[in-house]
């Protein structure tokens, strides 16, 4: 079995618990203002439209150290897809992305209802109505962990690590926003840092460390995991600036040239400013920030992207990363086939294609 096997696997269980939890929420919400009925509906369609990547990698995690509650796992792994589904919804609002895996975004359905009505101001209307659904979603998630069988101080211990986690997530995405906002460029180290916080840090150490914690293991146990999810969460976020930056709409469900509009500091980026001459420099300026920027001028940055080989300075990086993730995952005390696994979702991370 490799990842990919563990994920299928393990995503209809998660979905379930989270539409049944979801049902349950709008059953005792519903007396409480007039969208609570409308705001379950898209989130029992939203919060089970992903991979559910996180969730399965703390199951993972969990079972590799042979933890037996399934119930209690399940549970869990809801609670950080719920999270996950609520950082989603505010991020598409920072990011003005209309759409979400093909599909409207939270805020762009609430922004069509605001111009169905005739609203003054739809834009604010459905930026408003989506931060108070992406909030919804991370307050009410820390639920699931109270419904799980674990003993109340694990509960607890399992609950501040989230919320430690989840907090340096927005801290780091309001370094993001702020570098976005500045014609200057941030240093190598700052950029990984908002990788770390941002994507490393609750896509993978989280789930790694929380289904450690689940299952009793010690500090050494829960550090060495909680190292091995940021080298990943590293590769994994250079492969979504790639995707971002060469694929398609098609591909990854939203606009092209969304990070470049948006003037988004990412590595390749870095690495396209150090390496290009004082012409090609001005032409960086002209895109990067450029919200009306045409398919042409995204094509050109691409060429500038292929010419400097890019692509090679950050495969570069990746395969330090792989051989540290190596590294960690041959000292783990956990059974061959669970290293296997282990080894398949470095891979995968990085071999995605969306």
């Amino acid at each position: 079995m490799n990842f990919i096997d563990y994920l299928q696997q393990k995503k209809p269980q998660i979905d379930k618990e989270i539409v049944l939890w979801l049902d349950e929420q709008e059953k005792e919400y519903s007396s409480v203002g007039y969208f609570s009925k409308d705001v379950f509906s898209k989130l029992n369609k939203f919060a089970v439209g992903g991979k559910s990547l996180r969730g399965s990698l703390s199951m993972f995690s969990a079972e590799m150290f042979e933890f037996k509650d399934k119930a209690s796992l399940v549970k869990i792994a809801g609670c950080l897809e719920m999270i996950h589904a609520g950082l989603l919804v505010h991020d598409d609002i920072m990011d003005d992305d209309l759409l979400r895996r093909g599909k409207p975004s939270i805020f762009a359905q609430y922004l069509a209802l605001g111009n169905k009505k005739k609203f003054d101001n739809p834009l604010l209307f459905g930026q408003s109505m989506g931060i108070c659904i992406g909030s919804l979603c991370s307050l009410l998630s820390l639920k699931m962990i109270s419904e799980t069988n674990l003993e109340p101080a694990l509960k607890n211990k399992v609950i501040c690590k989230i919320n430690d986690e989840i907090a340096k997530v927005y801290l780091a995405q309001m370094d993001d926003v702020y570098f976005g906002s500045l014609n200057s460029n941030p240093s190598w180290d700052q950029i990984e840092e908002i990788y770390l916080h941002k994507t490393s840090g609750y896509t993978f150490c989280l789930p790694l460390s929380v289904g450690a914690i689940v299952a009793g293991k010690d500090m050494r146990v829960v550090k060495n995991l909680f190292k091995l999810g940021e080298s990943i969460g590293i590769i994994f976020q250079i492969k979504d600036d790639l995707l971002a930056f060469f694929s398609n709409e098609k591909t990854i469900g939203k606009p092209v040239g969304t990070d470049i509009k948006s003037n988004k500091k990412t590595l390749l980026r870095f690495l396209l400013y150090q390496k290009s001459n004082t012409k090609e420099k001005r032409f960086l300026d002209f895109v990067f920030g450029n919200k009306k920027i045409k398919i042409s001028e995204i094509d050109k940055l691409r060429e500038l992207a292929e010419k400097y080989r890019i692509n090679k300075g950050l495969e570069r990086i990746i395969e330090a990363r792989e051989k540290a993730c190596r590294k960690i995952i041959e000292k783990l005390a956990v059974s061959r086939d669970n290293k296997e696994i282990l080894l398949s979702l470095v891979g995968y991370v990085w071999e995605r294609k969306k």
